[in-house]
């Protein structure tokens, strides 16, 4: 969604892209299969949403950066980004994604890749400010919000949380906030140390571990 050469859907909410994704489930393996998602950020939001609609479907949903509430950092970045994709600086927004999504040390560390890296977000033909703007617009809606979300899953569906300890998009406490509501036990909820909103990218073995062994476990 919001990228690609082709004129982008009219309608990109969550409602609809759990309805692209049970049309992909149905495809690979057959209807009405029980399925495991692993989701990061938006990808996480989309997970839950199918739990919510796809009827015990989804039997168990690894969540990464999704907090129960935006945070107010995070609502300070949406709305330059939306600004920024308006006036169709994709330039700037690739800049913002970078610096909100980063612990700042990981950001030093990889200093010389900064500039290839926003060029390469900014410059692909991947990429359309309006289906991208589309994305933000429709995908934050009071209906369905996290808050929201968390009380219509259903009991059936093993939840798995991880955020990175410096999170700016969805903060710590955010995401504990979201254990509490799901009634998730200790073991359930993974702290990164380090790391900012990007957890699979940042800490991608601690990150792949924790959803084999959330797979693997009964």
């Amino acid at each position: 969604m919001g990228t690609g050469t082709k004129a982008f859907p009219s309608d990109v909410s969550l409602p609809a892209q759990v309805k692209a994704l049970a049309t992909i489930l149905d495809y690979e393996f057959g209807k009405d299969t029980q399925v495991d998602i692993a989701g990061f950020s938006m990808g996480g939001r989309i997970g839950l949403a199918a739990a919510c609609l796809l009827h015990g479907r989804i039997r168990k949903l690894h969540v990464t950066g999704v907090g129960l509430q935006t945070s107010e950092r995070a609502q300070v970045h949406y709305h330059a980004w939306k600004e920024l994709l308006r006036q169709e600086n994709l330039q700037g927004f690739a800049w913002s994604l970078l610096m909100s999504s980063y612990h700042a040390s990981f950001l030093l560390q990889h200093q010389n890749h900064l500039v290839s890296w926003a060029e390469s977000l900014s410059g692909s033909h991947m990429h359309k400010p309006q289906g991208l703007l589309a994305l933000l617009e429709q995908t934050h809606n009071p209906e369905w919000s996290v808050e929201n979300m968390a009380s219509q899953l259903p009991g059936t569906c093993k939840i798995h949380l991880v955020v990175g300890q410096n999170d700016q998009m969805a903060s710590l406490g955010s995401v504990q906030a979201l254990s509490a509501k799901l009634n998730l036990s200790e073991d359930l909820l993974t702290v990164v140390s380090t790391c900012g909103h990007a957890v699979p990218m940042e800490s991608p073995r601690i990150w792949r571990n924790s959803i084999l062994q959330f797979l693997d476990d009964a």
